[in-house]
C-alpha cells in the first residue's frame, strides 16, 4: 500500500511523500486538497494508526493509536485518480 494524496494535477507521484495527512485549517483551501475534498472523500478501515512525535532534531518517536478492545475503527481519507504522463499508469 503506498500512502498520501497525489494530485489530479502532480507532474510526478514524488509529491505523495508529502501529502499524508492534512492539516482541518487549510484542508478546502488548499490546492492540493481542495478537489478531493470536494468530492472524493472516504473512511479508511484501521486496526491501528501511527502518530509520530519529534523527540529531538533527529529523532522521531512513533505512537500506536487503536481502540482498547483492537477493534476495528474508521478514519476520514481523500482519494484521488492520478495518471502518469511517461508510463501511462494509474495510481488511485
Amino acid at each position: 500500500m503506498r500512502w498520501g494524496l497525489v494530485p489530479f494535477w502532480a507532474k510526478d507521484a514524488k509529491v505523495a511523500f508529502s501529502t499524508i495527512s492534512a492539516k482541518a485549517e487549510t484542508i478546502t483551501t488548499s490546492p492540493t486538497y481542495r478537489e478531493a475534498m470536494k468530492l472524493r472523500r472516504c473512511l479508511v478501515p484501521a486496526d491501528l494508526i501511527y502518530e509520530w512525535q519529534k523527540v529531538d532534531v533527529k529523532t522521531k518517536q512513533p505512537y500506536a493509536i487503536g481502540m482498547k478492545d483492537g477493534s476495528l475503527f474508521a478514519f476520514a481519507g481523500l482519494w484521488e485518480r492520478w495518471t502518469d504522463k511517461t508510463t501511462g499508469a494509474t495510481r488511485w
